[in-house]
């Protein structure tokens, strides 16, 4: 209706106009019930898309973008990938946010193959040189691409997840943040495997929550107590159960001396 209301008064809607339209599809779609017969929000996304090219006003990186939030925020789980992968193909000049966008995608679904795919993507971004100058720089990973590919493959079902999580945290060029490390120990407390693999996932838990506390520029918040207190009560099997008593016990203490106990330390 602005948009219209736009034209009728001869204003005539730019890049950014369209872009921001497209943008906040992105942010409401999932508070709105679509009634019956009323376009998808990515059809309207894609309608206005189109509607901005007929009009001879070419999106920038910052428009595909928006146009792939739509996507991975309001897409079937499984299939968003494919239309995120498809916007990008479409791109000239695809930055690391758009990159970004495709790697949080993957891990929200439950492909079997969404870790290595996450994975190429990144040793691909790794492995450019030529960056890109409009709309949002170039496609060097940063933290947060990082931490993505963490989650992807903390949620897969590879038992040597949590290895693999560690390796990237330890190799990434970048300082990590808080999210970072948190990821890693998810990645630890979700696996699933053989007594060795648990005992393997326990001892990559342990060495990153320790080198989170020696950090200087990070520090551990709620949810990293809280994940490393599921650490134990998954990955300590029962017969070690004085130990997982002594470690806990010890965890939440320090969890308390620092103010961090929210509900999942509670829990």
């Amino acid at each position: 209706e602005i948009m219209a209301d736009m034209r009728v008064k001869g204003v005539v809607p730019d890049v950014w106009s369209y872009t921001a339209l497209i943008d906040g599809l992105s942010k409401i779609g999932k508070y709105e019930e679509e009634e019956e017969g009323e376009m998808a929000v990515t059809e309207k996304a894609e309608y206005f898309f189109d509607q901005m090219r007929s009009d001879g006003i070419e999106p920038t990186p910052a428009t595909y973008n928006a146009l792939m939030n739509v996507y991975a925020k309001n897409g079937d789980i499984q299939t968003r990938h494919v239309e995120i992968e498809r916007i990008i193909s479409q791109m000239p000049h695809p930055n690391v946010r758009s990159y970004a966008i495709l790697i949080e995608a993957l891990s929200k679904s439950s492909l079997p193959h969404a870790a290595d795919r996450a994975c190429e993507i990144v040793q691909s971004l790794e492995n450019a040189t030529t960056t890109t100058t409009g709309g949002g720089g170039g496609t060097r990973p940063t933290v947060h691409v990082y931490t993505s590919l963490i989650n992807t493959i903390g949620r897969s079902n590879d038992p040597r997840k949590a290895e693999r999580a560690a390796t990237v945290l330890n190799d990434m060029p970048v300082p990590p943040n808080i999210y970072t490390y948190n990821a890693v120990l998810n990645a630890c407390a979700y696996t699933v495997g053989t007594p060795e693999d648990l005992d393997d996932a326990f001892r990559v838990a342990c060495r990153t929550f320790d080198a989170l506390r020696r950090s200087s520029g990070v520090t551990a918040n709620h949810v990293t107590y809280g994940t490393f207190l599921k650490v134990c009560a998954r990955l300590i099997l029962p017969v070690n159960a004085s130990l997982r008593k002594t470690i806990v016990s010890a965890v939440f203490k320090k969890a308390c001396v620092d103010g961090m106990v929210g509900e999942l330390v509670l829990r």
